[in-house]
């Protein structure tokens, strides 16, 4: 009848804005009591206005032709918003195994075996984000130390992903595979567009430093941290960097005064965090003991080693470390 098809045009309009706006402006399912509330309005307009068919002076005639075209709108338009629907809960699924795949990968103690079956349901819910795709080959990258289908993963993920950490990433994983010419390559295409790009001093140091040219690698990693002081965004690199360089002007330049100020600043960057291994702690007690002959330097350094050997169940290390504090303490009394 003439009321019906006017009903099913109702709902066409309906549906169809609904898919237009709906779809569009609220995309996940915590959306969902807007979308309700935007159904609603979209339902009072539509019953609240006139029936143009109506009998009466106003009235014109219509085929069922025009009944048709109705019915197939109001059913195409609807089966355009039940889709969005899904396709917007896809996309918040996916948002979420992406960050706690993420979150997994990044913090200690994280279940990368779970943390992978994440990354790949949320691949899988939306194969267009490249993001989840990229930290799969990160996945592959850390977890698995794969460098080979960490490429293949970055790779693939060009076609879907403009984050400019791609390249930054496949010259990491170059990296990995000793294949230096190509990581070379990618970090000088990443320094032409992004000379102050965070970590790309840092990988540049990783780059010499792995070729033994020491004192670029120490220039790399001392830029690496000089720009992260300058523009006050904490490189994710930075410890590393302190480390890395304190440990090449210790071992390779034998410049310790310099060593020495650098592990230090890779504990003032820890705070009051404590690493899972002592390292700066175990040079820096080293340098004192062996270079500056401070033995009370020396032996605060060691003791602190000492506590965090023994917090990370190291017997072995622990063991060797407790040596050499009775060696110390042996100084100090033949000293006195």
């Amino acid at each position: 009848s003439e009321n019906n098809g006017d009903s099913i045009l109702r709902i066409g309009f309906l549906s169809g804005v609904w898919a237009g706006f709906g779809g569009s402006l609220f995309d996940y399912p915590f959306h969902r009591p807007a979308q309700v509330f935007l159904l609603a309005v979209l339902l009072g307009i539509a019953i609240a206005l006139p029936n143009r068919w109506e009998k009466g002076e106003t009235a014109r005639p219509r085929g069922l032709w025009l009944s048709g075209i109705g019915i197939l709108l109001g059913v195409a338009l609807a089966v355009v918003s039940v889709f969005l629907m899904w396709q917007s809960n896809a996309k918040y699924v996916a948002q979420r195994l992406g960050f706690w795949g993420k979150t997994s990968l990044e913090i200690a103690g994280g279940d990368p075996g779970r943390a992978y079956q994440a990354l790949a349901t949320a691949q899988d819910l939306v194969p267009g984000e490249g993001e989840y795709t990229l930290w799969l080959a990160y996945y592959y990258l850390a977890a698995k130390g794969d460098p080979n289908l960490a490429i293949r993963q970055i790779r693939r993920a060009r076609e879907t992903s403009d984050n400019p950490n791609r390249v930054m990433l496949e010259a990491t994983a170059q990296l990995q595979r000793n294949d230096y010419l190509t990581a070379g390559q990618l970090l000088q295409f990443v320094g032409i567009l992004e000379p102050n790009k965070v970590g790309l001093q840092f990988l540049k140091g990783r780059l010499f430093e792995k070729q033994q040219r020491w004192k670029e690698a120490a220039r790399a990693y001392l830029a690496e941290i000089q720009n992260s002081r300058r523009t006050g965004e904490r490189s994710p690199h930075l410890e590393e960097s302190y480390l890395h360089l304190a440990g090449i002007l210790e071992k390779q330049l034998g410049q310790y005064e310099e060593a020495a100020r650098y592990y230090k600043g890779f504990l003032e960057t820890l705070g009051d965090r404590k690493p899972t291994y002592p390292e700066a702690r175990l040079r820096l007690g080293d340098l004192s003991l062996n270079r500056f002959y401070d033995l009370e330097s020396a032996e605060r350094y060691y003791n602190e080693a000492l506590e965090i050997l023994k917090d990370q169940g190291a017997e072995q290390d622990a063991g060797e470390v407790e040596k050499i504090l009775e060696d110390i303490q042996n100084r100090k009394e033949r000293f006195r």
